[in-house]
């Protein structure tokens, strides 16, 4: 509690949203109450009690802290940590480590994931299975978010953490959940997707519908993602939208997010570019410091703007994009866009070369899948600059990464690219059958009138 409002007394507007979230993700009372009366973890000897408190306190304030993205978080979960090491205790050197992750994470430090195993180990050593199955759960999270690690290593455990997990009963709940969640994330890096449908169906089992935990209820919009039936999608993501604006509010940035991510599964482009551009209008209004998430709303706005021939809103929404100045591959493609809008198509199909030569040439198949959108600006540029065969070329490439992907993922926005690149190709070689592949999906999805009349010789 005094975390709490010593936090929310501090917050400037702009950091509210993340203090208002921090202050649902902490544990509710029933979940405290059942930890409390079914505790199985030896207490500290009684000579340490007062300090392990005190440092538990401190975790608990710094994790809060690190929710709310407070820049103080890392300071205090490092002192934790370090007096909790000096007890000898293992599970308040877990508890306080749990919080030093959060914190690491916040900043997208990368100690994060090996403060997590720290954790981990600690938990297990201490018999705080409950808390070894979260940390464990987040250590995977991070490493398979890094195209630059291998997460087999811990893939490879999951059956014996998952035993361990099952056997936590309902204090385990929350920790089991994520676990399941994060590990269907890794199954989604590693291209099983019928397998993160599965443990994310199991999240589902576990969540309780009064849980305050945004965390969790992300979930469902993993799940809606995933499965391949349009009506059950659309049945998710309106779950998770009316989860979040009950915890949170409906102009939470977390719930936009939320919003914005299920509109770019409308397959039907002129309603996914209606809702996307007041979506993405609403939040850099309300939200306009938070440049990673209007990055992704209005590239994708541009993209839908490209797709459709629609120039002037391409090079608004570009615009938008390349002014958030982070570093990112789609701000470049952005830029390269602009160019080629503007009408320097040499200097647009150099750039965007260069970008798609520097993501195929990366390990994980989803940090290639810009080159894609590179390749088409490419082949835009050099169409335009009458050379028809290097515009192939582009093409073929951007379809050759396409293929790689679709052998690991089969969501919408994947299926849109793969759907516009066979259109192009088709026309530029008068191939028949990939004509028809993208007619296919055109007609399912609908609003591609105009693209399959093109198709249709």
């Amino acid at each position: 509690l005094d975390a709490v409002t010593t936090t929310l007394s501090r917050t400037s507007l702009e950091k509210l949203p993340d203090a208002v979230r921090a202050a649902r993700n902490l544990p509710a009372a029933d979940r405290c109450i059942a930890e409390a009366t079914t505790d199985r973890v030896e207490p500290p000897p009684p000579a340490l009690a007062a300090r392990v408190s005190a440092i538990g306190a401190a975790a608990t304030k710094a994790r809060y802290l690190a929710l709310a993205a407070d820049p103080a978080a890392a300071a205090l979960a490092q002192a934790a940590a370090a007096d909790a090491e000096t007890t000898g205790y293992q599970p308040v050197v877990a508890q306080a480590n749990l919080a030093l992750g959060a914190a690491l994470e916040m900043e997208r430090a990368k100690p994060s994931a090996e403060v997590y195993g720290k954790a981990a180990d600690a938990a297990l050593a201490g018999g705080d299975d409950v808390r070894f199955v979260e940390a464990f759960a987040r250590r995977l999270f991070v490493v398979s978010r890094r195209s630059d690690e291998d997460a087999s290593a811990l893939t490879a455990t999951l059956p014996f953490v998952t035993t361990i997990a099952k056997r936590t009963g309902p204090p385990g709940a929350f920790s089991r959940a994520l676990l399941y969640n994060n590990a269907a994330s890794s199954r989604i890096a590693a291209g099983d997707e019928p397998g993160a449908i599965a443990l994310l169906r199991k999240v589902r089992d576990e969540i309780s519908p009064t849980e305050q935990s945004t965390e969790l209820w992300v979930a469902l919009g993993n799940l809606a993602m995933l499965v391949p039936d349009r009506a059950e999608r659309d049945a998710l993501f309106a779950e998770e939208r009316a989860q979040l604006e009950r915890t949170l509010g409906a102009d939470h940035p977390f719930t936009l997010t939320a919003r914005i991510r299920a509109t770019v599964f409308i397959e039907n482009p002129q309603k996914a570019s209606t809702l996307l551009a007041e979506l993405c209008e609403k939040y850099r209004q309300l939200q306009p410091h938070h440049h990673a998430a209007i990055l992704d709303c209005y590239y994708d706005l541009g993209w839908l703007a490209v797709e459709r021939g629609d120039a002037a809103a391409a090079k608004r929404a570009y615009a938008i994009v390349v002014a958030t100045k982070i570093e990112d591959q789609r701000v470049e493609i952005a830029a390269a866009e602009l160019a080629r809008l503007d009408g320097d198509l040499a200097g647009a199909a150099v750039h965007a070369e260069a970008i798609g030569r520097e993501a195929t040439a990366t390990a994980a198949w989803w940090s290639q899948l810009p080159a894609a959108d590179a390749y088409l600006v490419v082949a835009a540029a050099r169409e335009a600059l009458g050379e028809p065969a290097a515009a192939v070329a582009a093409l073929e490439a951007a379809r050759t990464v396409l293929i790689s992907a679709r052998l690991h993922t089969k969501t919408t926005p994947v299926i849109r690219l793969e759907a516009r690149v066979n259109a192009l190709l088709a026309i530029a070689k008068r191939d028949s059958a990939l004509a028809e592949k993208a007619r296919v999906w055109y007609r399912a999805a609908g609003g591609y009138d105009v693209a399959i009349r093109a198709l249709s010789w």
